[in-house]
């Protein structure tokens, strides 16, 4: 990732809270690619009404 500025991953101070709120926000409302596992995702009932697909 080109958005690293100081430090190592996993060391801290190397994305601001808002970064990382803005990077799990883009990677979080991807739409989930579809494939044909997809049936066994929620075997024991409806998926939650906040799965992506």
């Amino acid at each position: 990732m080109g958005i690293q500025t100081k430090g190592l991953w996993g060391h801290g101070n190397v994305l601001s809270d808002q970064d990382a709120v803005d990077v799990a926000h883009f990677f979080t409302h991807q739409p989930r690619p579809d494939f044909a596992g997809k049936v066994n995702d929620w075997p024991n009932g409806k998926k939650p009404k906040d799965a992506r697909y």
